[in-house]
């Protein structure tokens, strides 16, 4: 099998990546190989659905600079297919009056990033969301919404289809000793490998001899929803982040399909696709996990042990909903809440100073671009991330010829 451009996953990112590159090279033979039987079926087909405005991230960071073009980008496309959209805004509250500097300072950061973002009073949060409370001021972005992340994944590998890519389920591809590609035994010949795996990726880019400075170390995310009629919330509601680990806290998101739901947890665990124990690679998954657990305890960078207490607690529905009051004080008249099915984000540990990689991480080898962290918002940003890697690949593809 010969192709041009091989791109291993059928995520967001990768399905953007090869829809790129066919934009900016419509000759170039570019396959999408995915393992699963459907595409999106990890964290790009199982997160919120909130499409972010970009006011969290360093505005030197990739995140800083995708997200808001990617909000924009991802908008158009939803409506090109007429996909469902819920433009409902978000607010961050606070909780005490020590996070008031830290909503300052996401506020400041907003305007740098160029976000549409208003720093307001207090009185004024009753009119914005009713159930809200804060102290002193909250932040509105009015820019945030919320889709299906599914419906968007399959519009998105339509236009790949049309552009002529081909996305190939079911896939198991194989890499041996000597770098060579396989698809159940039968060789694949491309001139340039990228590596969009999600979970998996750091496990190829080894292979590579890429990424050696990093192991994984993934966390679970469990909710609890309702229906919204419970608890009629009007616009999204999160808190403060903390102002360390790179999570964004427990909070309100809605969806397209009248439902409410609280969460997340960020526990870490063992398997990074949350798949099963059968599905795991044991050794693998046990060696990365400790890997990560000694760096992340050796460092003075996080508190694994006060994070992991804190959120294996919240798995209990009564400890979630007690968090989530803190935000939305009658969260806990609500009687209906359901488990909504979890999800796990890979999150990159660098070995070397134990932190845990809060920007986009791509690195290159001999033929090869691997992105290594694509967490939050990597759905957002997808498309101007696509465009991002593709460019490079194209320079670099063209150098190598």
């Amino acid at each position: 099998m010969n192709y041009d451009i091989v791109v291993i996953g059928g995520g967001i990112i990768g399905l953007a990546t090869a829809k790129s590159l066919k934009k900016l090279d419509p000759k170039l033979a570019v396959a999408v190989f995915e393992k699963e039987p459907n595409l999106g079926a990890f964290a790009s087909g199982k997160n919120s659905g909130v499409i972010h405005s970009g006011f969290y991230y360093t505005p030197d960071s990739l995140k800083a600079k995708f997200c808001k073009t990617g909000n924009e980008n991802l908008k158009q496309l939803i409506s090109k297919h007429a996909i469902p959209i819920l433009n409902c805004g978000k607010v961050v509250v606070t909780r005490s009056d020590s996070e008031i500097p830290q909503l300052e300072n996401l506020y400041r950061r907003g305007l740098e990033n160029g976000i549409q973002l208003e720093l307001r009073e207090e009185k004024d949060l009753v009119k914005v969301e009713p159930f809200a409370e804060t102290k002193s001021s909250f932040l509105w972005s009015p820019n945030t919404s919320v889709s299906d992340p599914n419906l968007v994944i399959e519009a998105l590998a339509e236009e790949c289809r049309d552009l002529g890519i081909e996305i190939l389920l079911n896939s198991k591809i194989s890499i041996d000793d000597s770098k060579n590609l396989s698809n159940h035994g039968v060789r694949i010949f491309p001139k340039w490998l990228i590596n969009c795996a999600g979970a998996r990726s750091l496990d190829i880019a080894h292979k590579f001899d890429v990424g050696k400075k990093y192991s994984q170390m993934p966390f679970l995310g469990t909710y609890l929803s309702a229906d919204l009629k419970s608890l009629p919330l009007q616009t999204l509601i999160y808190p403060v982040p903390h102002p360390v680990n790179p999570f964004l806290g427990v909070h309100f998101t809605l969806s397209t399909i009248g439902r409410i739901k609280i969460g997340p947890t960020a526990i870490p665990i063992i398997n990074p696709e949350h798949n099963g124990f059968n599905k795991m690679n044991v050794i693998n998954d046990l060696a990365n996990f400790a890997r990560s657990s000694i760096a992340i305890t050796k460092s003075k960078n996080h508190n694994l042990s006060s994070l992991t207490f804190n959120d294996v607690a919240k798995i209990n529905s009564r400890v979630l909903i007690r968090n989530a009051s803190l935000l939305v004080p009658k969260v806990r008249d609500v009687k209906n809440w359901k488990r909504y099915p979890s999800a796990a984000r890979a999150q990159l540990v660098d070995l070397e100073n134990g932190k845990l990689e809060q920007d986009f991480v791509i690195e290159h080898s001999t033929n090869s671009t691997h992105v290594l962290n694509a967490v939050s918002p990597g759905w957002t940003s997808a498309m101007p991330f696509g465009d991002y890697i593709a460019l490079q690949v194209i320079n670099r593809l063209s150098t190598a010829n």
